[in-house]
């Protein structure tokens, strides 16, 4: 089994070329929370259960 640590620098290479076609900065900046997200643990795959683990206290961000 992949470490964490290591399972997101591989999606962090993979999503590269993606990230670059997608433009706005904010996308670019979100785009990989939000993937994270829905291959994560969280029960849920919503948008509000994702930005509360993954990024509490940013929730309007995502």
């Amino acid at each position: 089994m992949l470490e964490v640590r290591t399972w997101e620098a591989e999606l962090d290479a993979w999503l590269e070329p993606f990230l670059d076609a997608l433009g706005h900065k904010a996308r670019r900046r979100w785009a990989p929370v939000y993937i994270r997200g829905l291959c994560g643990r969280t029960e849920r795959k919503s948008v509000q259960p994702i930005a509360a683990e993954l990024t509490p206290g940013d929730y309007d961000q995502l």
